[in-house]
């Protein structure tokens, strides 16, 4: 048996035991919370850096600027209650791997496991 098949069956049992059930719903909460945190911070970076008349708009003819204002400000009004649908918001190509990595490390940091993300076990495939 090859290493990644290793791997695969190491992390399928993983992610069906009890332990791993009872602590991902927490987990998944703490990876949202910290995806739309650090969003939050590079649009409002961007906001602040950018001094251009904003000639770009949105598909719905709003000005890019008050788009991302606004997507800032119902981000921050759902993060509270509900970080995962706050973190789709900010959803775009490439974001599973943002998410992944954050909750690789933060189940290793907080509960000395060591999960791999499906790209890490399934490197045949390319994800988006």
């Amino acid at each position: 048996m090859s290493t990644i098949e290793e791997l695969r069956i190491q992390n399928e049992a993983l992610e069906r035991s009890p332990e791993y059930q009872r602590i991902i719903p927490e987990v998944m909460k703490e990876v949202y919370t910290q995806f739309v945190n650090e969003r939050i911070k590079q649009e409002e970076k961007w906001l602040e850096m950018d001094d251009s008349d904003d000639p770009f708009y949105d598909s719905s003819g709003e000005s890019m600027k008050v788009s991302i204002s606004k997507r800032i400000a119902e981000a921050k009004r759902l993060l509270p209650s509900n970080p995962e649908q706050a973190a789709e918001l900010f959803m775009q190509l490439g974001c599973c791997h943002t998410l992944w990595a954050l909750q690789k490390c933060i189940l290793k940091e907080k509960y000395d496991i060591t999960w791999y993300t499906p790209a890490e076990l399934h490197p045949e495939i390319k994800y988006d």
